[in-house]
This record gives structure tokens, C-alpha cells and sequence, in this order.
């Protein structure tokens, strides 16, 4: 596997690709959208993402889909982010309220995509935002330590559970630390897979909020103390909860709720260790990776690409190869398409490669 370096857009603020569609925003002027050939597509952009064959493009009060092959576009009179989809419904919200500091409530409201219409609205007033997994809408509260599961056909809440006691952590000499639910990695065998700021691996049953399974992932094996494992991907075809950060490359068995393998990158030479980045893109067959390497002043300028199967690094490239580099770093994940890759640094510059 190679990758060549093809070109470069400067002063991007955020981008997205689908297939080999680049979409992108710059720092001088948030709401212009482009395509990669520098043709503004919308002057008036509130937010924009890719969805099944379509892209789609948030306004004040309404979205426009357009169809990437035809583009054919459809204009719904409602704020679409995808996140809340579901059989071709999705989830809105109206008349906001401000109830104390940082608490807003708000009325729910099941909505139809294709054709668009309003189903019904939910009968009461509910606080925070959430994730949805078919008619369960799950809302995290009380500063990330309190899951509920608010039913999306009645309106009421199903059940709740409070992870205070799975999300406190031990930290240096800070001592007892109140961490968090870092991330919600999805579902797998109706089990809702979470991963804690205390780096326990939490299940919950979908069904009535049990807690199946508690793993402390870093107390799994000597070699993982301390590995400094920030953000997991779940593999749904294989069961399995990966993991790659500093050193290691982890893959978690979450049948058997046991390492199913573990890779130390230490090479035993100092110029040649490897020290990966916290944000990667997983696929089935490769991680897209940013790291530094060595010797190196600690900035995450590489960027790279491992096979999963092998274990073993196919390609990477040092992007901070000059003086005036020296400073900036690979802080987002690297994107990719059907045959680029593409990675934004912290100046705004944005690397666009393609396989040979």
C-alpha cells in the first residue's frame, strides 16, 4: 500500500468525504460551504454532513438533501442531523427553555424523512440531548454519570441508571476523580457498550438498564497499565471493542469478555517507538492512524495506515518535515474515501493523498 501526496487546501476550518466527494468549510467565513474543486455550494450553511447517498445541508429552519449521482435535491421544513434516525424517522425538538445554569428543556417531536411529515409529538418536556437505537433514546444527565432510556413511543422514561460509582477514578495526586461516560460505542447482541473517563468498559442491557458487564480494559493485561487508552471503535461483525493509543493496538472479545489480542509497538529503539496519536479511523480491514515516532518533539505529525489483520504498519508519511512545521499537529482523525486520504492539521492546512 502506498499513498501520494496530490494536494493541499489551506485555511480549512472542518471537511467531510464520502466515496471521493470532499466537502469542506473555511476559517474565513464559517457558513460557505465548497466542494473540492472550490465550488461554493451554499452561502448559507448552519452544518452539513453525508447521509446514505445524500449530502445534506442544515439552515436557520430547514435542510436540503441532495442527491450525490443525481443531484436531485429534497428540502424538509425541519433541523435533520442524522444522529436521531430510524427507519425513515427522526427525532426534532422545539420551544427551548432555559431551566438553571447550562439546563435546557425541551419538547420532542417524531418527524418522517421521505416523504417528510410530522408523526406526533411526545407529551412532556425533556432535558438534554441523547443517542437513538431504534425507539429508545438514550440521554445522558447529571454531568455524563446518569444514563436514561426514554421510550420514543410514549414519551416515558423506561428506566435509568446511575454510573457514579463505575465513573470515579483514582488520578495521580489528585486522588478520587469523577470521571465521566467518554464515549457511547454502539450496540452489539442488545447490549448498549459504553466506555468510561475511568477506562472500564461498561454493558448495559438495552431492554431494562442491567449492567451485564464491568471491565477496568487497562487491568486486563501487565502490559496495559497506563496505556492511555482514550477512544474505542466496536467491530459489530466481529464482537470485538478495538483500541490504539500510545504503544498498543487492543482488540477486546466482548463474548468472552476477554483480550482477543494485544500488539506492543515498542520497537526496543528509541528513534523508532512508536507513539500513537488519540484519534483514528477504524474500517474492517485498517486503522487510519496519526502518531509521532521516536525522537520526535512530541507533536503528532505522522499519519498512517494499519492493517488489521497483519498488525503491522503499511504505509506512513512525516508531514512535519520543515522548520516551519515544527509547531503544528495532527489533532483529528484522518478521513478516508474509495482511494484518498485525508488529514487537516492544526494550522488549517488540509493534506489530500490518493493510492496508488
Amino acid at each position: 500500500m502506498n499513498y501520494i501526496l496530490r494536494g493541499k487546501i489551506e485555511a480549512v476550518d472542518t471537511f467531510k468525504v464520502n466515496k471521493n466527494l470532499l466537502s469542506y468549510k473555511l476559517k474565513s467565513n464559517d457558513r460557505e460551504l465548497y466542494f473540492d474543486n472550490n465550488r461554493l455550494i451554499d452561502k448559507d450553511n448552519w452544518g452539513y454532513f453525508y447521509f446514505d447517498n445524500f449530502l445534506c445541508l442544515n439552515h436557520e429552519e430547514f435542510t436540503d438533501l441532495i442527491e450525490i449521482e443525481t443531484q436531485k435535491k429534497i428540502t424538509i421544513p425541519a433541523i435533520f442531523n442524522g444522529t436521531s434516525y430510524w427507519n425513515n424517522t427522526f427525532l426534532t425538538s422545539k420551544d427551548r427553555i432555559r431551566e438553571g445554569v447550562g439546563a435546557y428543556s425541551s419538547r420532542y417531536v417524531l418527524n418522517q424523512l421521505n416523504p417528510f411529515k410530522i408523526l406526533y409529538e411526545l407529551p412532556h418536556r425533556y432535558k438534554g440531548s441523547g443517542y437513538r437505537f431504534r425507539n429508545q433514546y438514550l440521554q445522558i444527565h447529571n454531568k455524563g454519570q446518569l444514563l436514561r432510556s426514554l421510550s420514543l413511543i410514549n414519551g416515558e422514561y423506561e428506566w435509568e441508571v446511575d454510573l457514579s460509582d463505575y465513573c470515579s477514578y483514582i488520578f495521580a495526586e489528585k486522588g478520587e476523580v469523577m470521571g465521566s461516560i467518554r464515549q457511547v460505542l454502539g450496540i452489539w447482541n442488545d447490549i448498549l457498550w459504553l466506555y468510561l473517563e475511568s477506562r472500564r468498559l461498561l454493558g448495559i442491557l438495552l431492554s431494562n438498564g442491567q449492567i451485564v458487564a464491568n471491565v477496568e480494559i487497562e487491568q486486563t493485561h501487565p502490559e496495559l497499565t497506563n496505556a492511555g487508552f482514550t477512544n474505542g471503535y466496536l467491530d459489530e461483525k466481529q464482537g470485538l471493542v478495538c483500541f490504539l493509543a500510545t504503544r498498543y493496538y487492543l482488540e477486546f472479545d466482548l463474548a468472552k469478555l476477554q483480550i482477543h489480542r494485544i500488539k506492543n509497538f515498542t520497537t526496543g529503539h528509541a528513534d523508532t517507538d512508536w507513539n500513537f496519536g488519540m484519534t483514528h479511523t477504524f474500517t474492517e480491514e485498517y486503522v487510519y492512524f496519526t502518531a509521532n515516532q521516536g525522537r520526535s518533539s512530541g507533536f503528532t505529525q505522522l499519519v498512517g495506515v494499519l492493517n488489521r489483520a497483519s498488525l503491522q504498519v503499511e504505509w506512513y508519511q512525516n508531514l512535519g518535515t520543515d522548520q516551519q512545521s515544527r509547531f503544528w499537529s495532527l489533532n483529528q482523525a484522518p478521513q478516508v474515501s474509495e482511494n484518498k486520504l485525508y488529514v487537516l492539521d492544526s494550522e488549517g492546512t488540509l493534506h489530500i493523498f490518493e493510492r496508488e
